[in-house]
C-alpha cells in the first residue's frame, strides 16, 4: 500500500474545509494553523527520515542506542510534565526508565509475539515508541502525586515518624497515592479503549496486514505492557531519588534550592490522619 503524488495532493485538499471555516467565520486562527502545519511537516519529515535510516541500517547496537535515547528523552518529558521543576529528579528518572523500557519491550516481542528477531527495526523501534508515548503521562502523574503529597501533607509524614513508624511505613501513604494516580487513567482507558483510541490503532494494524484478532489482542497486550513499564519506572524513580527528597535525618528536603528542610506545618490529629489516608 503506497500513496502516490496524486494521492498526496488529494489528501492535502482535505485542508480546504478547515481553511474556509477559519476564513469565513473570521476565527483568527490562520497563522496558528499554518504554524502547526509547518511544525507537523518538520516533525513528520524528521521522524520519517530517522526511521527510514534505521530500517536501512537495521543494526543491533544502533537499535539499542536508539532505545536508550528514547528512554532518556521520555525522562525529560516526564519531569517537565510532572510540574515539579526539579532538575535533581532528572537523573533518577533517567536511571529508572531505561531498564524497564527495554525489558518490558523485549518481553512482549520475544515471549508474547514469539518473534525470532526482536531487535529488528520494524518491530523494536515501534514498540519502544508506543511504550514511551503512552507511559510518559502516567509516570508524570504518579511522580506529581507523590512529591506534591509529601510537600502539602508533610504533617502526616512527621506524625507517623513521631509515633514509631519507620521511614518506609511513613511514606507508604504517598507511594500509594502515586500508584493510584498512574492506575486510574489506565483503568479508564481499559473500560473505554474500544470506543476511543483502539479503533484507530486496530484499523491501522489491519490495514498493514495483521489479522483482526491478532491486532485486537496486541492492543490489550500493549496497554498492559505500558502499565507495567509506568509502575516499575515510578517505583524505581522514587527509590533512586530518596536521597534527593530526604536528608540523612529523614527530614524532607526543600522543594527549592536555598530553603530550610520542610518541617510539619501544623499538628495533626489522629482522626485527620484517617481522613487524609482515605483521599483519592
Amino acid at each position: 500500500m503506497n500513496i502516490s503524488v496524486l494521492g498526496l495532493v488529494l489528501g492535502l485538499l482535505l485542508l480546504a474545509l478547515p481553511i474556509y471555516i477559519i476564513y469565513a467565520f473570521d476565527l483568527r486562527l490562520m497563522r496558528r494553523l499554518l504554524k502547526s502545519l509547518a511544525m507537523m511537516a518538520v516533525m513528520v519529515s524528521a521522524f520519517g527520515a530517522i526511521t527510514a535510516l534505521l530500517m536501512t541500517c537495521n543494526i543491533l547496537w544502533v537499535n539499542l542506542l536508539v532505545g536508550v535515547a528514547l528512554a532518556l528523552l521520555s525522562s525529560v518529558v516526564v519531569v517537565l510534565r510532572s510540574g515539579l521543576r526539579q532538575r535533581r529528579l532528572l537523573l533518577p528518572v533517567m536511571a529508572a526508565s531505561v531498564a524497564p523500557l527495554l525489558l518490558v519491550s523485549l518481553y512482549v516481542l520475544l515471549l508474547v509475539l514469539s518473534l525470532k528477531e526482536p531487535f529488528d527495526t520494524r518491530f523494536f523501534i515501534p514498540m519502544l515508541g508506543l511504550m514511551v508515548g503512552m507511559a510518559s503521562g502516567l509516570i508524570a502523574r504518579a511522580l506529581h502525586a507523590y512529591y506534591m503529597g509529601l510537600a502539602h501533607h508533610n504533617e502526616l509524614y512527621y506524625y507517623l515518624l513521631g509515633n514509631g513508624a519507620t521511614h518506609r511505613e511513613a511514606v507508604r501513604h504517598f507511594v500509594r497515592r502515586g500508584f493510584q494516580a498512574a492506575l486510574v487513567p489506565v483503568m479508564r482507558q481499559m473500560s473505554g479503549m474500544f470506543l476511543t483510541t483502539a479503533p484507530a490503532l486496530m484499523l491501522g494494524l489491519v490495514m498493514s496486514g495483521v489479522g483482526v484478532w491478532t491486532a485486537a489482542l496486541l492492543e490489550v497486550v500493549v496497554l498492559l505492557a505500558v502499565t507495567v513499564y509506568a509502575l516499575t519506572t515510578f517505583w524505581l524513580a522514587i527509590l533512586l531519588s530518596r536521597r534527593y527528597a530526604f536528608d540523612e535525618y529523614e527530614r524532607l528536603r526543600p522543594m527549592k534550592k536555598g530553603e530550610a528542610p520542610v518541617a510539619p506545618t501544623s499538628p495533626v490529629a489522629p482522626e485527620r490522619v484517617e481522613r487524609m489516608d482515605r483521599e483519592e
